[in-house]
């Protein structure tokens, strides 16, 4: 091509070419970075919230320097074992949801990040060795008198044996998380905690709640420990009797200082609106503190769960699509409506309390609740209220059966034989053709979880029968994989009332027929 040209212009290219293939070949071959690069590239990794320790996918930087991590109120080198557990501390005075706090954290960990959680209760330590020791319920206060030495040595007896348990749990696995649910109240008290867990190498998290509002706490009381114990008949002695445990403990009550210990791991929430977050870091310990923020409040809820009235699918026993109604399933939306007035928009006494109502985004589910009155109201806050006002989520919509959507099983079996062969080997991690797997309905429900942890009114949630089972599962603190066979049935309304010891669960048939099949007993 530079046959005719000017000698000049052909040199000039001539360089231009060669400094092109020279610097292609530097970066071709450019040296590794060195390790101070490569540990900035790996802290700006972790500052975007990727927990090495949690994914395993990714080993991090091969010649990387293992940095120092603050676990508890001691420093420790962390390298890449991926071995490291998380332990919960509870701190603060009783009947202020310390159990149901760390019940909802344990099972939201375990259920939506698969992690092996166990709650170590104190209480029902102490419960136990005051049986063996015959005491008396109205005698009970005295142990946690400060000035009752006995009463003390045996209270640290029951804390070193939960203790000791929960060490034995840390040491048996790996990325486990254990919870101390204890008072805590004092420093000498936390120090221990620390020491006992030193040999673990656990990242040690204290969780301190406050609640100012004594006014809810003898509500509460009644509502966890004495249902409990089945002492209903002694609800007001019983009551009193806790009071007065409350005041021993508040006797030397040592809130959290963070400017005295400055190298705690602290999340502390004072009335469920006020949160500090001190030395926080990893994957889990930030999912933690997220889950906290909203599940915190003493005020309990109850959780409606229905599948929506049957559909045109389910008549042909086909999954999937978005069908109109059959006239059973508008007599079940009539019904709905009706439930709705009488029972989830009343409290005990009658009076109109505000509720929620949540649906999926397909046509079944709205629906199915299109007869529910939406009055608008003046609560006794003074706010103003749109009873059952409806909330759409894309998060309830059902599994999606991609290639398989609108077939019947029997359909799938024949078209699809490896596919159907593949499901019912694993239910729970198969994902159809182009379509999800319940794994993938977990992962997009745990925004819905944290909302409903949030809520403190009734809600109704109306949506299908693979989304309902992850959420009565979740709830009941069921697996993952015995969620993937619950039957939920079509025309019941599943009433969940969760407590700090476990979930309630009441079924009201509104149209008390039997049910016909529907074709989705395998969905």
């Amino acid at each position: 091509p530079f046959r005719h040209a000017d000698p000049i212009i052909c040199l000039a290219a001539s360089a231009l070419l060669f400094l092109f293939f020279v610097r292609r070949r530097k970066r071709h071959d450019s040296k590794p970075s060195s390790p101070v690069d490569v540990v900035k590239g790996w802290a700006s990794r972790e500052a975007s919230g990727f927990d090495d320790e949690i994914h395993e996918g990714w080993a991090g930087p091969q010649n990387a320097i293992p940095h120092p991590v603050k676990s508890g109120s001691h420093m420790r080198l962390n390298g890449l074992s991926g071995r490291r557990s998380l332990v919960l501390v509870m701190v603060g005075l009783p009947g202020r949801g310390k159990s149901q706090s760390a019940f909802s954290v344990a099972r939201y960990l375990e259920f939506f990040h698969g992690t092996q959680a166990k709650i170590f209760n104190v209480s029902e330590y102490r419960r136990k060795k005051f049986r063996e020791m015959n005491i008396p319920n109205d005698q009970i206060h005295h142990f946690f008198d400060p000035l009752n030495h006995t009463g003390a040595r045996v209270l640290f007896e029951v804390n070193q044996q939960a203790m000791s348990d929960l060490v034995k749990f840390i040491n048996e696995g790996v990325k486990r998380v254990a919870v101390f649910d204890a008072p805590n109240v004092t420093r000498r008290r936390r120090n221990w905690v620390i020491q006992s867990l030193e040999p673990t190498q656990a990242q040690v998290v204290f969780v301190e709640l406050i609640h100012d509002n004594t006014i809810l706490i003898p509500e509460h009381i009644a509502q966890s420990e004495i249902q409990m114990l089945n002492l209903e008949d002694q609800k007001e002695t019983m009551t009193e009797l806790y009071k007065k445990r409350i005041r021993h403990y508040q006797s030397v009550y040592e809130p959290i200082n963070i400017h005295v210990d400055p190298d705690l791991s602290v999340i502390s929430i004072r009335n469920a609106n006020h949160v500090t977050i001190h030395n926080i870091e990893g994957y889990l310990a930030t999912k933690v503190v997220q889950l906290m923020m909203n599940a915190c409040h003493l005020t309990r809820k109850s959780i409606y769960l229905t599948r929506h009235g049957q559909s045109v699918y389910n008549q042909s026993k086909r999954i999937g699509g978005d069908p109109e109604l059959t006239e059973s399933g508008e007599k079940f939306a009539k019904a709905l409506a009706q439930f709705c007035h009488d029972v989830i928009c009343r409290d005990a006494n009658g009076n109109q309390v505000p509720a929620r109502l949540w649906t999926s985004t397909l046509k079944r589910t709205k629906l199915s609740t299109r007869h529910i009155a939406h009055p608008t109201f003046i609560t006794t806050k003074g706010d103003e209220w749109t009873q059952m006002d409806s909330r759409e989520w894309h998060n309830l919509d059902e599994i999606y059966a991609g290639l398989c959507d609108g077939m019947t099983y029997e359909e799938i079996e024949k078209f699809f034989p490896l596919e159907a062969e593949a499901r019912k080997k694993d239910k729970l991690g198969y994902r159809y053709p182009r379509g999800e797997s319940y794994l993938d309905v977990i992962q997009r429900l745990e925004p819905c979880i944290q909302d409903i942890e949030r809520l403190k009114e009734p809600l109704l949630i109306c949506s299908h029968q693979g989304v309902l089972r992850m959420i009565l599962a979740f709830y009941m603190g069921m697996s993952r994989e015995a969620a993937t066979r619950l039957d939920i049935k079509q025309n019941v309304v599943y009433k969940l009332t969760p407590s700090p010891y476990g979930c309630h669960v009441e079924q009201f048939d509104l149209l008390q027929v039997e049910p016909q099949p529907d074709g989705q007993e395998h969905m």
